[in-house]
């Protein structure tokens, strides 16, 4: 899993940069190089950097080539890297102007490279270059004019290809060559121009796909070929704005490995009925939607449901079927139209730890709105309109942080309920309104003053 994480983000810190010892850069400015990172991002290339020979040997080796106006790769391109170098090398081609591969690029470090990003291009199909990276793990060819998936690498990139993410824009049919992955076991795919997926389309993947992002399509559900993934776990299937209810096409079994599902940004008026369908159900993220109330018919009370995420919706109050999620523990609702906050509006969200419900147009919130909970990890009033610190804090037991930021504090005697509160004052996070005073500040000093 690691190798296939690297092709979308380098981190910061942790071993390759903990380890990294100062050796001469294989590559001329205006590349630079940390450890194992050869980072050429962003700097005006043209074509891929003469990298210098070195007997130098990496575990593995991280080529950042990304965002630059490279329109080749060339027999050269590589040439001064091999097995000396590296065991494992991922490259990243992302925003650039490629067109060609020739067919011999990758001929020196063709088994070490395990992932290779050539997102946003403008190649035309599949390179036959790739044929020869036989150890390949991740392919993302988003954004590319390819109007189809078949090419001689298909067969070899079959063999070992774990992680793949393509553009359908511009095809005229499903790429039944998806069929030959079997050793696929996630599948990002965007921008398909019908609204239905053919019923065998995860056929020759259905033993090995685990997760599955479809997003920017023509969609108007579901497709009922998810139903024939019987390992999956994580469902993403976001900007699909054509989307209907019901927003499943007829589906006749459960699937009991799923625990993720995003379906963020569908323009969906409803909450969805997906729990007799996703029985496993841990984390659902319906942000960026159109979504005003919730049907507590479609909430199954034995639902084990410990992460939701509402935000960026038009809810004017939280619903009392949120309720039956009692095994919650994280509730998003920020950037909805919440003007209040009620006394059982929280009543069956005992394990409720992390409340996000900033950026709502929120007023009041109850003394007796969190008797049910213990402690809050996080409680987020940021950008809300209330003036006071809710005195329905006191009553936790504990808060690791309140972020109550962009909100007319009105620091005076009147929050006195505060007193006793003084040893959590360093985890609030915000200050009175028209000073710059700290809220922390304010209940550690000032407050005590009050009579």
């Amino acid at each position: 899993m690691f190798k296939w994480v690297l092709l979308f983000a380098v981190p910061c810190s942790g071993f390759l940069f903990n380890n990294a010892v100062n050796y001469e850069c294989l590559a001329p400015p205006p590349c630079k190089c940390s450890g194992a990172i050869i980072d050429c991002t962003n700097t005006g290339l043209n074509s891929v950097p003469d990298f210098k020979m070195s007997d130098r040997e990496l575990p593995r080796l991280i080529l950042l080539l990304n965002n630059n106006f490279i329109k080749e790769i060339d027999n050269t391109s590589f040439v001064n890297l091999d097995s000396t170098n590296a065991s494992i090398i991922t490259i990243n081609l992302s925003n650039n102007h490629i067109m060609e591969i020739t067919e011999s690029s990758f001929d020196t470090i063709a088994p070490l490279v395990y992932s290779l990003n050539l997102q946003n291009n403008n190649m035309t199909e599949v390179p036959n270059a790739l044929q020869t990276l036989s150890n390949l793990e991740t392919l993302d060819l988003r954004r590319n004019p390819i109007r189809s998936l078949a090419s001689p690498a298909t067969f070899t990139l079959s063999k070992s290809l774990k992680n793949l993410a393509i553009s359908l824009n511009l095809f005229s049919k499903w790429p039944a060559e998806l069929r030959y992955f079997r050793q696929l076991s996630k599948l990002t795919l965007d921008g398909f121009q019908q609204q239905r997926f053919p019923l065998n389309a995860m056929t020759g993947i259905e033993s090995t796909l685990t997760s599955l992002d479809i997003s920017n399509t023509r969609l108007d559900r579901i497709p009922s070929a998810v139903c024939h993934l019987p390992h999956l776990r994580r469902l993403t299937y976001t900007s699909n704005p054509e989307t209907k209810t019901p927003i499943f096409e007829p589906c006749n079994q459960n699937i009991s490995s799923l625990y993720f599902v995003s379906l963020k940004a569908n323009n969906l008026t409803h909450f969805p009925d997906i729990f007799s369908t996703f029985v496993a159900l841990d984390y659902l993220d319906l942000a960026d939607n159109e979504i005003r109330t919730i049907d507590a018919n479609v909430i199954p009370i034995d639902n084990s449901l410990t992460h939701l995420n509402l935000s960026n919706n038009h809810l004017n109050r939280l619903p009392s079927a949120i309720n039956r999620f009692t095994a919650l523990k994280s509730l998003s609702v920020a950037g909805n139209r919440i003007t209040s906050l009620e006394d059982y509006d929280l009543i069956n969200l005992t394990h409720l730890t992390v409340f996000q419900l900033d950026n709502n147009p929120l007023e009041y919130i109850s003394d007796n709105a969190f008797q049910s909970i213990r402690m809050f990890d996080v409680l987020n009033l940021d950008n809300t309109k209330v003036n006071t610190i809710p005195k329905a804090v006191v009553s936790l037991a504990g808060i690791n942080r309140l972020n109550i930021d962009d909100t007319p504090i009105q620091c005076t005697c009147k929050m006195d309920y505060l007193k006793s509160w003084k040893n959590n004052a360093s985890r609030i996070h915000g200050t009175c309104e028209g000073t710059r005073e700290t809220l922390t500040s304010f209940i550690s000093t000032y407050l005590p003053l009050c009579l």
